[in-house]
């Protein structure tokens, strides 16, 4: 006897995951005010909310006045356009971010003998 045509994963694709997490079709993660389709519901949330519900915020670059939609893109640009930016006086290490830059210069040895020169 041949298997039933109508059994759950045969015949028909399943409209949910081995989880039962329900599937979107690609059509429905189209934005409908940009038009850009995005691949996973969360992104397509995030995207929605960020590009096109919040009043746009823009993020100043301090360096150049360069502005970005979000705190992540203006560290990409520092990261990329102004990489001696965060550059310790003293030795000359670069850092990523100013927090790790402050972080060294608080407790560089340098520093320590600068200070001893200037007081000398």
């Amino acid at each position: 006897m041949p298997p039933a045509a109508s059994r759950e994963g045969r015949g028909r694709p399943s409209t949910t995951t081995p989880r039962g997490i329900p599937l979107v079709p690609a059509s429905a993660l189209r934005c409908r005010y940009c038009g850009k389709t995005l691949a996973t519901m969360s992104s397509f949330t995030k995207h929605v909310k960020t590009q096109h519900l919040q009043p746009p915020s823009l993020e100043v670059c301090s360096i150049c006045a360069a502005t970005f939609p979000d705190k992540k893109k203006l560290r990409d640009h520092v990261t990329q356009d102004h990489p001696t930016v965060n550059k310790c006086r003293y030795r000359g290490f670069v850092y990523r971010y100013c927090g790790n830059l402050a972080r060294h210069e608080a407790s560089c040895s340098m520093r320590d003998l600068e200070m001893d020169d200037q007081q000398a």
